[in-house]
């Protein structure tokens, strides 16, 4: 099978599947949701492109099927800049946090209008959602949120669907082939100041080093961009896929009828100090075993929540071998003195 019929199975068992809808914990109400967008298009499409509607996944499956030049895209934004947002300036899915009297698939849809221009109630096909799952921060000792992704087809087929991002949320908006996050040349990394992300106090982190996540290069075949910051970021903007967002992702390619050719390239995190990156390793040896023998939905977040939680002990085990060393050294050098002196 191709790779479209195998995405067009996915989003048919999404839908026909029971949504898993994760409670929020007692600690932390803020919920938030995301939509996967996907939307079939050639590579070379424009806005003003020829489009077919099509209102069920029955006639996409004949559609697509008759025209091989139909790439599945998906709908990538980049963040604005705001000093108060942390996940600012980052490659996200449109969305964001549930108000009041909103279902979490309402909030999705919500947003996407909000900060994208796309009405997903009327142009696309709702397909499902993928697992929720709780957000935390401050080394997993704080719950941020609850995020629900949910997945839409867009229904006009044939032309890249026209984006308008919100200036005050969206800096710019990306349709990227999907398949493309598979190939190994897009496979990169990104490094992270771990006082930002973990709340650290700038001494303790200046002394385990950054963070390194796997990201995943986009190679847009649309891009637009919001006014009037367009002239400043367009071409020189970072447009990496990474953390939360490549979680969400490795769930929806874990549907896949052989996720092991399916798979997107991820690794735990890790630090630049090489003696925390070896004992984090060593500690973190029964989770890399049990991601490797598991591939159910949000088994990458469950593995996280047990590395998150072995961090401080890494952390203080190895604070404790560099004091240790460092008086060891102190007291050998102190004995070669004496032992001249003498």
């Amino acid at each position: 099978m191709s790779f479209n019929d195998d995405l067009l199975r996915v989003l048919e068992i999404a839908r026909g599947r029971e949504a898993v809808s994760v409670p929020s914990p007692p600690d932390c109400s803020k919920r938030a949701s995301v939509a996967i967008i996907i939307a079939f298009f050639p590579v070379d499409a424009t806005f003003s492109s020829p489009v077919t509607v099509l209102t069920d996944l029955s006639a996409f499956r004949r559609h697509v099927g008759q025209d091989p030049g139909l790439v599945p895209h998906v709908l990538f934004i980049r963040r604005a800049t705001r000093e108060s947002d942390r996940w600012s300036s980052h490659i996200a899915l449109p969305g964001g946090k549930r108000e009041p009297g909103e279902t979490d698939l309402e909030a999705a849809v919500r947003e996407s209008g909000e900060e994208v221009s796309l009405d997903l109630r009327t142009a696309s096909i709702g397909t499902g959602s993928l697992s929720g799952r709780v957000v935390t921060s401050r080394l997993g000792t704080r719950t941020l949120l609850v995020l629900s992704p949910f997945l839409f087809l867009w229904s006009a087929v044939g032309a890249v669907p026209r984006t308008e991002g919100q200036v005050s949320e969206v800096s710019a908006c990306h349709w990227v082939p999907l398949e493309s996050l598979l190939r190994p040349e897009n496979a990169t990394v990104e490094s992270v100041d771990v006082g930002d992300r973990f709340g650290m106090p700038r001494l303790l982190a200046r002394g385990i080093g950054s963070m390194t996540f796997t990201g995943i290069t986009l190679r847009p075949s649309s891009s637009t961009y919001s006014p009037p910051l367009a002239p400043a970021i367009r071409g020189t903007e970072s447009r990496v896929v990474w953390g939360l967002t490549h979680a969400v992702l490795l769930d929806l390619f874990a549907l896949f009828p052989d996720p092991s050719s399916h798979r997107l390239p991820w690794s735990f995190p890790t630090f630049s100090a090489p003696d925390v990156r070896l004992i984090l390793w060593l500690l973190n040896t029964r989770n890399r075993a049990a991601v490797r023998h598991y591939t159910g939905p949000d088994h990458v977040g469950h593995a996280l929540v047990d590395f998150y939680r072995l961090i401080r002990p890494a952390v203080a085990i190895t604070f404790g071998v560099r004091v240790l060393g460092l008086l060891f050294t102190l007291r050998y050098l102190y004995g070669r003195m004496r032992r001249r002196a003498s």
